[in-house]
């Protein structure tokens, strides 16, 4: 995979630009057809963006953070369930 869509060097000023584009996949769920077929359901995010800089010089880059949270619950529904004991 490649995050550099494109690239310019100029040799009269030793500068470097760079077209940067990462992208950030993430699966979402999975869809069952027929119990057959899988799809996976994807959230696909992406920056563009354009670093110059000199020759040897270094550069960072950062973005696209994300945070999730999930509840799994496990067990046999009606077990599980808080009922009044009398």
């Amino acid at each position: 995979m490649s995050f550099v869509s494109s690239y310019y060097y100029s040799n009269r000023d030793k500068n470097v630009s760079l077209v940067i584009v990462p992208p950030k996949t993430k699966l979402d769920d999975l869809l069952y057809i027929d119990n057959k077929s899988v799809i996976p359901i994807t959230n696909n995010r992406q920056i563009q963006t354009v670093i110059q800089a000199k020759d040897g010089q270094s550069s960072i880059l950062g973005g696209l953070v994300g945070e999730e949270s999930r509840n799994n619950d496990t067990g046999v529904p009606i077990l599980k369930a808080r009922t009044p004991v009398q």
